[in-house]
């Protein structure tokens, strides 16, 4: 696991695309990982959720 910051990321609708969550498949190392202490992300109710550490990840591609 690179030395990134993690997140939780449990109702953050960008989990499953986002590199810093476990959620997209990120293995963070189980003895010296730093997590975000509350999620970074926003909703203003406006608009879609917005996350200043956001670091997208494509789905990997099914095989045909």
């Amino acid at each position: 696991m690179p030395d990134i910051t993690m997140c939780n990321g449990e109702t953050c609708p960008l989990s499953e695309t986002c590199y810093r969550a476990p959620q997209s498949g990120t293995v963070p190392n189980g003895r010296h990982q730093s997590w975000f202490m509350e999620e970074p992300y926003w909703r203003d109710g406006r608009g879609p959720t917005v996350c200043d550490y956001y670091w997208k990840i494509d789905p990997p591609k099914e095989e045909e």
